[in-house]
């Protein structure tokens, strides 16, 4: 049988098995190997275990392909941009019988549709979630608050940033409430940023109306 590997390194694989064993697998024949009674053992629960492995990489296809019906996922517009759309190809992916409908909307209107029972469930940031209460929920992933600045910009040549850099110009994203989010991190402090420019917020409702 053709392994695409080369005669030196087979022979150093079962080499270092045998070691790792404490036991010979081969006995070498001048015309070639043979198993030992201890290879036999060997071999035997290697094909029990090679079996079950392919069954285990097989039993979650079967099963997820065997699951039918619809998901309501809600998600925030930010979510929708920059998260969702590789984790929905792939949960297609896995399980290509069941459908996902999927809304868009504010956080005011995901939580509302959340306890209504009107979605089953939501992807949104939850810096700001309001109704933590009456809505469970769990952290998927973090994102750690970046500063975007032109390639010339003073403050990049500064080892760190402060908000005490907040006198400088600074453009306000307001989508999904980011603005009152970054908003708490200067309350903290006795600076506030001076905003130049403020981002639309997003104004659709629930139908993309």
């Amino acid at each position: 049988m053709e392994l695409n590997v080369s005669q030196s390194a087979v022979t150093a694989a079962i080499k270092g098995l045998e070691e790792l064993l404490e036991v010979r697998l081969f006995e070498r024949l001048p015309n070639g190997v043979s198993l030992t009674y201890e290879g036999h053992q060997f071999l035997a629960h290697a094909r029990h275990i090679a079996a079950a492995v392919d069954e285990a990489v097989q039993f979650p296809r079967r099963a997820n392909e065997s699951l039918e019906g619809i998901v309501r996922l809600a998600v925030s517009y930010t979510v929708a941009g920059y998260f969702l759309p590789p984790y929905l190809a792939r949960f297609a992916r896995a399980f290509p019988n069941i459908e996902v409908q999927l809304t868009e909307s504010d956080r005011q209107n995901l939580e509302e549709g959340l306890i209504s029972g009107e979605f089953d469930m939501a992807v949104m940031l939850i810096s700001n979630l309001v109704n933590q209460e009456d809505i469970g929920y769990e952290t998927l992933i973090r994102s750690r608050r970046r500063l975007w600045l032109c390639t010339d910009h003073p403050l990049l040549l500064q080892p760190s940033v402060s908000l005490k850099d907040a006198e400088e110009p600074y453009i306000m994203l307001t989508v999904d409430e980011a603005s009152n989010t970054a908003q708490k991190y200067w309350n903290r402090t006795p600076y506030r940023p001076t905003v130049i420019f403020r981002t639309i917020g997003h104004g659709r409702s629930r139908d993309g109306g």
